[in-house]
């Protein structure tokens, strides 16, 4: 059981690890409202961030999804959500 929650949160930080790069490199090609800028934590310090984006993967996959900010936040949200399924 111990293996199983350890398991669970090392996929919900890399999940959430990528759901923050997403919105870097959103930002990097010139998209200016990423879930970053919607939440009102571009100014924040990283561990907030990573927090935030700690909680969108849990609660993403533990409750009923979300939908995302931009197009490439919503396939992404898809991904996650597919992936949870199978």
């Amino acid at each position: 059981m111990g293996k199983m929650i350890v398991l669970i949160l090392v996929i919900r930080h890399i999940i959430g690890t990528a759901y923050y790069l997403l919105a870097i490199w959103e930002m990097k090609y010139g998209v200016e409202e990423t879930w970053i800028h919607a939440s009102g934590i571009d100014e924040k310090e990283y561990n907030i961030k990573y927090l935030e984006s700690f909680y969108w993967a849990l609660s993403t996959v533990l409750v009923n999804g979300s939908k995302g900010d931009t197009p490439a936040e919503t396939v992404f949200t898809l991904i996650i959500l597919f992936m949870a399924i199978c």
